[in-house]
């Protein structure tokens, strides 16, 4: 694991302002939270920069930090054993249940299991009778034989095939399988603000367990993002970027070797999340200050993410610039992150970003 970025007094610092964050969290004014908070902490912690005129590693200093202490406070300020103390994961749950295509068959699809050489002259006849035709026309040919046929059969097949349905329909029951699978409460795709709010927070490490297992399999390099609307941070957007597999001569992952990557792969991608859900919808996933806890009696304390797995979250107004021509090339350098950045397990780089402003 990565050291952690903060001193014992930075975090105890940062500790006495939860209260405060939670409160700005119920009302919506997380950002004049952050705003007053981040100037607080760079009047007590001014950024050293070696070179003094170098502007812009000053303000890409200054805004790395604020991406931290963003971060900070939206995974320390959680109900604690939101993710842990549930009998079972969202994703383990997601992964044991059948897809929606686990139906009982119907008669004429038993049928064509159980006699399939039976028809398969009989639907080969009908075919070269209709000569060239086109796929869905196939596709009726073949279901008007078999149901043609099915109709035909003599009493011991019509039997076999009705036993046959209800087998297969009484093992769907005894595995919980249904004739569709719902996601969401009383039967229906709805997830609460709370439901979605506990996927976030299992989805970091669920990814990270599997994806790293998938590189090491295929030996490939993989490269995940993914952003979306956060309960926990009143709906704004936020993301998060994983690395998985080999890294550079260098040691760099993907990101770390395009200079470029934040203004012509991040900040494409979060702009054209943030035209999918609009302010309107990303209210309505807001918790603002609620328990995230889908069984509040198993919370206690705080819940406290990983900062060493979970870096930067940040929300910047200014930040989000204009998506670049589809014809720039996006330049790239082999370099190590700044030494006094949080760093990251050999193997991932995850950054979990709200940063660009959403009003």
């Amino acid at each position: 694991m990565g050291r952690a970025w903060t001193t014992p007094d930075q975090k105890s610092w940062l500790e006495l302002r939860i209260p405060d964050f939670l409160e700005a969290q119920k009302t919506g004014r997380t950002d004049r939270f952050h705003q007053l908070t981040s100037e607080a902490w760079f009047q007590t912690w001014p950024e050293s920069i070696v070179n003094d005129a170098n502007s812009d590693s000053r303000m890409s200093q200054v805004t790395k930090r604020k991406k931290q202490l963003r971060n900070w406070f939206s995974w320390n300020s959680q109900p604690a054993k939101c993710m842990r103390s549930t009998k079972s994961s969202v994703f383990l749950d997601a992964l044991n249940k059948p897809s929606k295509g686990t139906r009982v068959p119907r008669p004429v699809e038993a049928y064509q299991r159980l006699y399939k050489l039976k028809m398969r002259s009989a639907i080969s006849t009908a075919l070269k009778m209709a000569g060239k035709i086109t796929k869905s026309r196939r596709l009726n040919i073949i279901k008007e034989v078999l149901a043609e046929m099915l109709s035909a059969e003599n009493p011991e097949v019509l039997a076999a095939v009705t036993t046959y349905v209800e087998q297969e329909r009484e093992k769907r029951a005894g595995r919980g399988l249904g004739e569709t699978v719902k996601s969401g409460p009383e039967g229906s795709d709805v997830r609460t603000p709370a439901q979605v709010n506990r996927a976030i927070q299992e989805f970091p490490l669920a990814a990270h367990s599997f994806l790293e297992s998938v590189a090491t399999e295929t030996g490939w390099i993989i490269h995940l993002v993914a952003a979306g609307p956060n309960p926990a941070a009143n709906g704004e957007i936020a993301s998060i970027e994983q690395y998985f597999g080999p890294k550079s001569i260098a040691g760099n992952t993907f990101q770390q070797a395009h200079s470029g990557y934040e203004q012509y792969v991040e900040r494409p991608f979060l702009s054209h999340v943030q035209g999918i859900f609009p302010s309107e919808l990303r209210k309505q996933r807001a918790l603002y200050g609620l328990n995230t806890c889908l069984e509040p009696t198993d919370s206690s304390g705080l819940f406290r993410l990983n900062t060493d797995i979970l870096i930067s979250l940040e929300k910047t107004r200014d930040d989000l610039l204009a998506t670049p021509p589809s014809n720039i090339i996006i330049p790239t350098s082999i370099s190590a992150p700044p030494g006094d950045l949080p760093t990251v397990p050999p193997t991932v780089n995850t950054s979990l970003a709200n940063k660009y402003g959403i009003a």
